[in-house]
């Protein structure tokens, strides 16, 4: 699993990969109609992120059954989000920060690139 965190700006810039995604128009319950991307995704919109360092570690799924079987790439670098963009998130995910508590390492390690 690739993560890239997001970090807030200062203006009301909207990520443009969020937008490509119709972000903005994401379903608000689950059993909402999906709906249709206008072209593939695009995650050239990271390239700069993705070229640089990057922590990883074994991890697990983020959403029920959170079954340890997964190897995390966190990028070092963050992506920008909008504060709109961010209301929205919270607007349709209410009350939602994660689905599991932070782990213990357990003897495990996280590792960085160089």
């Amino acid at each position: 699993v690739v993560g890239i965190l997001f970090q807030v700006t200062d203006e009301d810039v909207d990520n443009d990969f969020l937008s490509s995604i119709k972000f903005e128009q994401a379903p608000e319950r689950k059993y909402d109609e999906g709906i249709s991307l206008d072209s593939e995704v695009d995650l050239n919109f990271f390239s700069h992120i993705f070229g640089g360092e990057f922590y990883r570690y074994k991890g697990s799924l983020t959403t029920p059954p959170c079954s340890e079987i997964v190897e995390w790439f966190v990028m070092a670098t963050p992506s920008t989000i909008s504060p709109s963009q961010v209301a929205y998130f919270k607007e349709i995910f209410p009350g939602v920060s994660s689905y599991r508590p932070i782990q213990p390492l357990n003897g495990r390690n996280v590792l960085k690139s160089s």
